[in-house]
């Protein structure tokens, strides 16, 4: 009974390994949409008074669905004109800027679980609120 259990181990490792072993290096384009909410937390990495935020977001995508958390620092860059016409305030991710400031996520794919960590290294904002009289 203890040399069966034991060949099953081994048999059961040795289909793990050779299975977990494949890893491929390449390009893969990624479709989705996203939609979610932030809230600031303590952290002020350039002291200007504005906060990073942690973020949390539903996404549905190339890979299926998935949650996705993060944090991350923009800084107000100036004025602009946003994508949609309308004048705004454009704000540039911190880390593009400063090598220390947050800017990682984490997310989860629901059909299997798995984990992909991911760090933001540009970005940029622009916010034009819409008013109506």
């Amino acid at each position: 009974m203890i040399r069966r259990s034991l060949t099953i181990g081994l048999m059961l490792s040795c289909v793990i390994a050779l299975g977990s072993s494949k890893a491929e290096a390449g390009k893969l384009s990624l479709k989705g949409s996203a939609s979610g909410t932030y809230v600031n937390t303590q952290t002020d990495t350039d002291g200007d008074g504005e906060k990073a935020s942690l973020i949390s977001l539903g996404a549905k995508g190339t890979l299926g669905s998935s949650t996705i958390q993060g944090v991350n620092e923009y800084v107000r860059s100036g004025s602009a004109t946003c994508p949609n016409g309308n004048a705004g305030d454009e704000f540039t991710l911190l880390r593009s800027l400063n090598s220390a400031a947050p800017a990682n996520f984490v997310q989860r794919f629901e059909s299997t679980g798995d984990l992909l960590f991911s760090e933001q290294t540009s970005g940029t904002l622009c916010f034009a609120p819409a008013f109506s009289g």
